[in-house]
């Protein structure tokens, strides 16, 4: 059941002719990273948010990737609000002379993208990419912008596809934002 709260701000198809149009995008790229390196882009999906949205990414894709999963923390997850320092888990997959793709739900102020890139270029990675299916503006400038992302949204917090409101209802299949 959709808490009364919630207003719908992009639909199931919106969602998905969103991520289609992403991985039309990055094709051309991943498959000259494929014949270049003679290896599968890495696709490192930021945990929690970013697993639906690499699913369906990732099949939309239609070049072989290896999947990977990277944690972050970057949202207390008691009152929704951004925390100081964003929180890296580790993560086992080999980096040197691949070409990586980094995958996310939603960038606000890009903090998580910048900690996951610094440390890709650091293992040396042939090239990074980084997609967000939600660019959030909420008027402040972002200390890094990601390579992709098409949607473009207020300052509202949104829910759903992999967003939580508390750690709830990131699995409801449309993205709703919440009325205050």
């Amino acid at each position: 059941m959709i808490p009364q709260n919630y207003e719908l701000v992009f639909s199931k198809s919106q969602i998905h002719a969103s991520v289609h149009t992403l991985a039309e995008t990055i094709r051309p790229w991943a498959n000259r990273v494929l014949h270049r390196t003679n290896h599968a882009p890495l696709a490192l999906t930021v945990l929690r948010g970013g697993v639906f949205f690499a699913a369906d990414f990732l099949r939309e894709l239609g070049v072989s990737c290896e999947l990977s999963f990277i944690g972050a923390k970057s949202y207390s997850q008691l009152d929704n609000s951004q925390a100081p320092v964003v929180e890296l888990s580790k993560f086992e997959a080999e980096i040197k002379d691949r070409g990586v793709i980094v995958l996310d739900d939603i960038c606000e102020s890009g903090k998580t993208f910048a900690a996951i890139s610094q440390l890709l270029k650091s293992k040396q990675a042939f090239d990074v990419r980084t997609i967000a299916l939600i660019l959030r503006d909420t008027g402040k400038e972002r200390v890094f912008e990601p390579d992709y992302g098409l949607t473009f949204h207020g300052p509202d917090w949104l829910v759903g596809y992999g967003l939580d409101d508390c750690n709830e209802n990131s699995n409801l299949p449309e993205i709703y934002r919440i009325k205050s």
